[in-house]
């Protein structure tokens, strides 16, 4: 059961970032014609990553029972699993 929540949680965090990644793309081409919803989303996409990288340390501190080699082949494959359903929904959306 530990595998399976470690696997949920990054799984729910990694499609997180994958939207971020795939929300990026919206920004204008120059620096100079920013405006500020530019800037907004900007922020909103470091704030985002930021909390990303500090759950990510977290959650591997938090299950110390599972190994570090299980846990980062868990990280890999959830990766993996949340780019395509990620990939999937947003291909139906679009």
């Amino acid at each position: 059961m530990k595998y399976i929540r470690f696997f949920l949680y990054l799984f729910f965090l990694n499609s997180i970032v994958c939207l971020c990644f795939f929300y990026r793309d919206t920004f204008s081409e120059s620096f100079s014609n920013f405006s500020s919803l530019d800037i907004t989303r900007i922020i909103i996409i470091i704030i985002i990553l930021t909390s990303y990288f500090g759950l990510i340390k977290d959650l591997f501190s938090r299950f110390g029972e599972i190994s570090n080699r299980v846990k980062i082949l868990l990280f890999l494959v959830s990766l993996f699993v949340s780019v395509f359903a990620v990939g999937l929904l947003l291909s139906v959306y679009f």
